[in-house]
């Protein structure tokens, strides 16, 4: 299963990021890592600003090192950032969100639906 990859939506090119369905801290930190090699060689090494990026982390835990680690990413990832949208957010994630949001002085919204983020995130 491809975790990070490009695609269009609405003529526009979104980042996603596919954390669903992880179970352990072990495959969420897998997963970290080749999302941020990911991130390295087709983002910041070819200087690509203003990303449009969507994250699904449904039916997954964020446990252990995986919430200091994704702050580290999410630094990294900032200045290439234009939106952010999540889905699989809800109770204690959203807590989770907030307190991420707070630490990177990010804007990460979180939605119920990949139609709902995707239009948001392509609006201007």
């Amino acid at each position: 299963m491809e975790r990070t990859f490009f695609r269009e939506f609405k003529n526009k090119i979104i980042y996603n990021v596919d954390y669903s369905n992880i179970k352990s801290e072990q495959e969420f930190l897998a997963v970290l890592d080749i999302t941020n090699a990911f991130r390295v060689e087709n983002i910041e090494n070819k200087e690509h600003k203003s990303q449009l990026m969507f994250i699904n982390i449904q039916n997954s835990f964020i446990i252990g090192k995986s919430f200091e680690r994704l702050k580290e990413a999410g630094n990294k990832a900032k200045p290439y950032l234009k939106k952010q949208a999540v889905l699989g957010i809800s109770g204690t994630k959203q807590v989770f969100l907030n307190l991420y949001n707070k630490i990177i002085g990010g804007e990460m919204r979180a939605f119920s639906t990949e139609e709902e983020a995707l239009e948001w995130l392509i609006l201007d």
